[in-house]
């Protein structure tokens, strides 16, 4: 097995991805409530992780926006000069 190949993926819609990030940011959302019930350095570290988790699915959205965005400007031109 060659570790440096590039690994080869199906193409998911931005649609798709998008909603799936919205699917995590309502379960950690649930998990933040959740947090309340602890105590102390418990509910500290939760809530920690929790807005960690949430930063990085925001980051991904916006990086599957853009690139959604993206290939709709790349896309545009050619459907025009295909009518």
């Amino acid at each position: 097995m060659n570790v440096h190949a590039p690994i080869r993926t199906a193409a998911v819609p931005a649609s798709s991805t998008i909603d799936r990030l919205n699917e995590i940011r309502c379960l950690l959302g649930a998990l933040d409530i959740m947090a309340g019930t602890l105590e102390g350095y418990q509910a500290e570290a939760f809530y920690s992780v929790i807005q960690s988790a949430q930063e990085k699915v925001e980051a991904v959205q916006s990086v599957v926006c853009a690139a959604a965005d993206d290939a709709r400007l790349r896309d545009r031109p050619a459907r025009a000069k295909a009518a």
